[in-house]
């Protein structure tokens, strides 16, 4: 008798021991089924409903412009030291619904110049895509005008919707995006916003445009 109790107390704690292990092989996901591993590697990219959206008109991205209504003033906050100042222009926007990652960027997805007056979500159209900003300065060719990379102040590879903080004024930009879809297309585009009526100016560098998810109040412009 003693035996089988022995035998059935050791077969009882090798089933405990073999569902162990299967609950630690499932790729890390919590008891509540969801990856925690994504955002702690760096690799963070949310669903975006609004892809259909950029899939539909052929745009190589998106944006929103997050300071449109002028409220606050980003040049004389840094994003990086004060990113309290610039999580709360985004609980206040009003996107956070519409978009309802927006609140939970993680640390990897901001990018932003020292100074920049500007602040945009940015949506790769393809969540695969490869991303640089790189900042700007004005070339000395006098017969044009035209502008020379800097350094390359961000970079991602999975098409992550970002944040961009840039654009000390609204005459040059100051940062380029170039973003290199999975098929190797290329889509360069300084965001600035348009002295003429306040929107994002949205045209690359091909003439291909990024789609404005900006909320204006008689709807979105059209540009020049």
């Amino acid at each position: 008798m003693k035996m089988k109790k022995w035998l059935a107390t050791v077969l009882a704690l090798a089933m405990l021991t073999a569902l162990s292990a299967c609950s630690t092989a499932d790729g890390g996901k919590n008891a509540a089924g969801s990856d925690d591993t994504a955002t702690e590697s760096g690799v963070w990219n949310p669903t975006v409903p609004q892809r259909a959206v950029l899939a539909e008109d052929g745009s190589p991205c998106g944006v929103v412009n997050l300071l449109y209504d002028g409220i606050y003033d980003a040049y004389n906050h840094d994003i990086v030291s004060e990113r309290q100042y610039f999580t709360d222009i985004i609980a206040k926007s009003g996107y956070t619904e519409e978009f309802d990652f927006l609140a939970s960027v993680p640390d990897e997805y901001w990018a932003g110049t020292a100074g920049g007056s500007d602040f945009y979500l940015i949506i790769p159209a393809d969540e695969n895509a490869k991303v640089e900003v790189n900042t700007l300065e004005l070339s000395d060719d006098v017969e044009s005008v035209s502008f020379n990379t800097v350094e390359t102040i961000y970079s991602q590879d999975n098409g992550a919707p970002f944040l961009l903080k840039c654009n000390v004024g609204d005459i040059f930009p100051e940062c380029r995006i170039v973003i290199t879809d999975s098929k190797g297309d290329v889509f360069e585009w300084s965001p600035m916003i348009s002295m003429r009526d306040g929107s994002v100016f949205t045209t690359g560098e091909d003439g291909r445009k990024a789609h404005d998810f900006t909320h204006y109040p008689d709807g979105i412009p059209e540009e020049d």
